[in-house]
């Protein structure tokens, strides 16, 4: 034969190569002269014991993978949970070490039902809580005025403060024509406050909102040139915590 022929002639026809058994993979060591493995393959019955052992090795090795997939996916997403957490423990604190005023930038028109703004703290190591905002109003003042609630919520600190909640928080929705005008509303958590509104939160996460069903008339939102105001521009509702006056 022609010689750059050669190598493959011994690599993959050559009846007189050494090869390896088709089931070396599963166990079997045998090598022998090409041309006398078909002879050596006929022993079915060492070979499909070879073959059964292996896959067994392989279905156990499977298993033991998607076990081990399941807990790592299981990790992750409690990582993933504990990392939303952190994010949000962050974002709510650098709104209470900022101070007050602390301000919300609502989309509007994009939202028919509730909305959770960002939580915050009173001040710091306070009392954790969220504006619950309904754009198009909250059952009897439903298609007629935005809706505002204060919502206490389960806080890193609860276990060093009083309860109930005793205080004032005041809010404005803020007129954007001008500085002037902010629709400002002041609510009280006293004596007549329900407890499952100003008592602590132990089996969830925020309690039941407390506010103003009207707080302000839909159609006044928009752009009223004559009283120079307009709470609603760019599709957007300002709001914000102007004043926490803590009582107890």
């Amino acid at each position: 034969m022609k010689r750059q022929e050669l190598q493959k002639h011994i690599e993959e026809e050559c009846p007189l190569t050494e090869v390896n058994c088709p089931l070396h993979f599963a166990g079997c060591g045998v090598r022998l002269p090409r041309k006398d493995m078909p002879e050596h393959l006929k022993d079915t019955v060492t070979h499909l014991t070879l073959l059964a052992t292996t896959t067994q090795s392989l279905l156990k090795e499977n298993q033991e993978l998607k076990r081990h997939n399941q807990q790592l996916e299981l990790k992750q997403e409690s990582m993933e949970k504990q990392f939303t957490a952190l994010q949000e423990e962050m974002q709510t604190m650098k709104l209470c070490l900022g101070g007050l005023p602390i301000i919300f930038a609502v989309n509007y028109e994009n939202n028919e039902n509730v909305v959770y703004l960002p939580s915050f703290y009173t001040h710091a190591q306070g009392y954790r809580m969220c504006i619950q905002f309904y754009p198009n109003g909250f059952q009897s003042a439903k298609s007629t005025h935005v809706s505002l609630f204060m919502c206490l919520m389960r806080g890193g600190y609860d276990d060093y403060l009083k309860w109930p909640f005793r205080g004032e928080i005041t809010i404005q929705i803020v007129n954007q024509a001008g500085d002037h005008s902010h629709v400002e509303r002041v609510i009280p958590y006293n004596d007549e406050t329900p407890d499952d509104t100003a008592g602590r939160m132990t089996d969830k996460e925020r309690a039941k909102g407390w506010s103003f069903l009207k707080y302000l008339v839909i159609s006044d939102l928009d752009n009223n040139i004559a009283k120079n105001t307009q709470y609603l521009k760019n599709g957007t509702l300002m709001v914000r915590v102007v004043g926490v006056k803590i009582t107890t």
